[in-house]
């Protein structure tokens, strides 16, 4: 499944320096104008990067966040991750990295085994906590 981005050619040059988002085709985009979730039925998952850049090497998500940060949020390495895993399966694509994008400082995350283990993980967790009404189990 693809999503064409419908932006012309003088805008696409403006996010591309604004965002400083990677040359290659833009295949989808939330933040110009809202944009369908990518729905995963695998991993029951859903969700809306800000944009999926197609290269040579695959497709690349790309999270804009507001603030300036030195180094990335652990919370928005999860985000970005979750949006590769919906890339990876919605497009059944290779997904080397996602990008995350603070103020004029952008950092490439790679999407990694681990990575993608500690995001299963992750969801897993949180789904045990709300099938426990919130609870967290106590650990021995």
């Amino acid at each position: 499944m693809f999503i064409k981005a419908s932006l012309d050619k003088s805008k696409v040059v403006k996010i591309r320096k604004k965002y400083g988002i990677p040359k290659g085709n833009i295949t989808y985009t939330d933040l110009d104008k809202p944009a369908k979730p990518l729905f995963s039925a695998k991993h029951k998952l859903v969700g809306k990067p800000d944009y999926i850049v197609k290269r040579k090497e695959g497709h690349i998500p790309v999270e804009v966040k507001s603030s300036s940060v030195e180094i990335p949020y652990k919370s928005h390495i999860m985000q970005l991750a979750a949006y590769c895993l919906l890339v990876e399966d919605v497009y059944n694509a290779k997904v080397p990295y996602g990008i995350i994008v603070y103020g004029d400082r952008q950092f490439k995350i790679p999407y990694s085994n681990i990575l993608k283990t500690r995001l299963i993980i992750t969801i897993d967790e949180m789904r045990n906590c709300l099938r426990t009404n919130g609870r967290l189990k106590e650990k021995a």
